[in-house]
């Protein structure tokens, strides 16, 4: 049979064995499985591996994306936090909630809640914004609805310490009796023999009612009314005396019972002003299409002293700073005061560390006298921003000057411009106030006071002029001003269109000083002299020429006329 076999296949039909003396052996092809098989392996591997590593590169970037935003947030964020204090009947299960304002804020929004409703009870709020100047209010809450509220309190974040009060007005379902108490700030030059008493009525009555008397007069003496009833509102003052005079009292606290650490200052010097975190004056604030309102303000009422205290020097004026808001690294804080009666502030302490709580010391006031004090923040010499001013009699001890730090409000560049006008049928003066327009400004804050009140005849804010942007705004009084009388006048500015409270505005410009007299008669005007020239030299003296006497004419004889005769017989005319 034919054989079928290719003849010239390399592979034979039957492989033949391989015998040790072979020359080669066969490929590993041949001796292994298909290579493709791994190669595949290897592919699905590296594209995995390329996945995994798409993957972890995209975890990588958003944790550092979630890094950067806490950084970033975290950077800008700051807390506010304090204590609260409750005054009054609370119900059973009530709670606080906290609350804030923003300058875009249009109503209060609460931020945390569900605190429970005690005296000293702490709060915080994380998530401010720092720098940023908001208004702070504590509600009393009962079933979600509000019975209770605080005063607001203005504050910059970050700030801590902050206490927000609230006086409850609910009343017990039976009576019960509940204490009030606290200390005495006693402050300026304290008689020997003095004492203090607490004196107290309740809202509905007329009088007060000494409740205690012949405390030691002390700074920060503690008193206690054990006889008040739960829920009732009451009006308490301390008064300091000697042999039954009152020499100087304290302002009116009002507080609803229960209560504890509430404080009544005293001032020797004879006059009572509180100054809390921030002083709201009562103003109004007029619309653009409103003719600017002249507000007068208030004169707070004075207690005359028979008690005339000698002056001593080197009495201490002692406290602390409470510093917030967006602090700068190298601020320092400067501690300025003027006496009653002087016009210009002097610094007093400088160079204080710009931190919270720091404490400032002034050991160069005259005891027994009355000083305005204002501190500033400082940075590279300018005016950052401010504290309100307070006024003491020397000694005196924890005195708290607050300055609140935002970010981006700079010191007027110029101080207020003044005009006398004219007088009215009393001889007092209006004036016309201009002051410079300032960028993005949507309101002006104007003081005009003397040496003891700075806003005692002006304190108003107004909006600008209806003007195209002018160099200058102008604002006119009312006839306040009395002939040769100092007064002072200086304004600030917010970029706020309805704010009224300090912490809103700019540092307050420098003061110009200021007083309204009529003018000097005009004199008669009189002759100019003209003023004599400078003597010429002397000139050679001329002989004055001889008078030569003209010659006495000689009379020339007069002629004697001949008479002719008249002749006769001349003929007749007819």
């Amino acid at each position: 049979m034919e054989n079928t076999s290719p003849q010239n296949s390399s592979i034979p039909a039957s492989p033949p064995s391989p015998s040790l003396n072979q020359s080669h052996f066969l490929p590993s092809s041949s001796r292994l499985p298909n290579n493709s098989f791994f190669e595949r392996i290897k592919q699905i591997f590296m594209r995995r591996k390329k996945i995994i590593f798409l993957a972890g590169l995209l975890i990588i970037v958003n944790i550092i994306i979630a890094v950067l935003i806490y950084l970033f947030f975290s950077k800008n964020t700051a807390k506010i936090e304090g204590k609260i204090g409750l005054n009054g009947y609370v119900p059973e299960g009530a709670t606080i909630a906290i609350a804030k304002k923003g300058l875009e804020d249009k109503q209060f929004y609460i931020v945390t809640q569900g605190i429970v409703a005690k005296d000293g009870a702490s709060w915080v709020w994380k998530n401010a914004e720092k720098g940023k100047g908001y208004e702070i209010r504590a509600y009393l809450q009962q079933n979600g609805d509000n019975i209770g509220e605080s005063d607001s309190l203005f504050v910059a974040a970050p700030a801590a310490n902050e206490v927000l009060n609230i006086n409850s007005q609910n009343k017990p379902s039976q009576k019960e009796t509940v204490i009030i108490s606290g200390t005495i700030d006693l402050n300026g030059v304290v008689p020997q023999d003095s004492k203090l008493a607490i004196a107290v009525k309740k809202n509905s009555e007329t009088d007060f009612t000494t409740i205690i008397s012949g405390m030691r007069a002390k700074d920060m003496a503690q008193w206690s009314y054990n006889n008040a009833q739960s829920g009732e509102s009451y009006e308490i003052k301390a008064l300091l005396t000697k042999k039954d005079q009152t020499i100087a009292e304290s302002q009116v606290l009002k507080v609803v019972a229960p209560a504890a650490n509430e404080v009544l200052r005293i001032d020797t010097g004879g006059t009572y002003q509180h100054f809390g975190a921030f002083i709201s004056p009562t103003v109004q604030v007029p619309t653009a299409t409103v003719a600017p309102v002249v507000l007068t303000a208030t004169p707070i009422p004075t207690v005359v002293s028979s008690f005339t205290p000698t002056l001593v020097p080197n009495a201490i004026i002692s406290g602390e700073v409470d510093l917030n808001g967006n602090i700068p690294d190298n601020g320092i804080i400067t501690v300025t005061a003027r006496k009653s009666g002087e016009s210009n502030f002097n610094i007093v302490n400088d160079g204080i560390a710009a931190k919270d709580k720091a404490t400032w010391s002034w050991s160069g006031a005259n005891s027994g006298a009355i000083y305005q004090m204002i501190a500033y923040l400082k940075i590279n010499g300018a005016n950052l921003a401010q504290s309100q001013t307070i006024t003491v009699t020397a000694p005196a001890a924890n005195e708290i000057f607050v300055i609140n730090v935002l970010n981006n409000l700079q010191q007027p560049q110029y101080s207020p411009g003044i005009q006398c006008n004219q007088t009215n049928s009393q001889n007092l003066w209006n004036v016309n106030i201009s002051y410079h327009s300032m960028d993005g400004a949507n309101l002006y804050w104007l003081k005009v006071g003397d040496i003891n009140q700075d806003n005692r005849y002006i304190d108003a804010i107004i909006p600008p002029n209806n003007q195209t942007l002018p160099t200058t705004y102008s604002f006119t009084t009312d006839y306040f001003f009395s002939q040769g009388t100092t007064y002072f006048v200086k304004y600030a500015y917010s970029t706020c269109s309805n704010c009224t409270d300090i912490f809103y505005f700019s540092p307050w410009s420098q003061i110009t000083q200021f007083s309204c007299n009529p003018p000097q008669p005009t004199a008669t005007p009189t002759v100019t002299l003209t003023p004599k020239p400078t003597t010429p030299p002397t000139a050679t003296y001329t002989p004055t020429p001889t008078f030569t006497p003209l010659p006495t004419p000689t009379d020339t004889p007069i002629p004697t006329l001949t008479e002719k005769p008249i002749p006769t017989n001349l003929p007749q005319g007819n």
